[in-house]
């Protein structure tokens, strides 16, 4: 299963405040990757689904469905990697968000 598209990622921006950025992301072997945009060659991170739970998150982006991937510890000592533990995302809507939340359960 794969996909690709526009999901909104909050992360923190100056003084720890949150921020929401519009990134492209791509689902493709229990992998999700995202970028700056489409024509992007250098990936600013990847979120391996293996072990990932989701949750509904205690945020919402401007009142838009948001969901948290909470990373597998196991793999982020394994990987060594800059993955974070966990990762708050949005659909422009309700039905992308679902879309997206249901495709990344899939592709573990």
């Amino acid at each position: 299963m794969s996909k690709s598209g526009w999901l909104w990622k909050e992360g923190h921006g100056s003084m720890g405040k949150q921020s929401w950025r519009r990134r492209w992301f791509i689902l493709e072997s229990g992998t999700l990757e995202y970028f700056e945009s489409p024509e992007s060659v250098s990936r600013l991170g990847q979120v391996l689904l293996e072990g990932a739970t989701q949750v509904e998150p205690k945020s919402t982006r401007g009142g838009r469905p948001a969901w948290r991937l909470n990373t597998s510890a196991e793999l982020r000592l394994r990987n060594s990697s800059k993955m974070h533990d966990k990762y708050i995302l949005s659909g422009e809507d309700e039905a992308e968000s679902l879309e997206w939340r249901q495709l990344s359960r899939q592709d573990k």
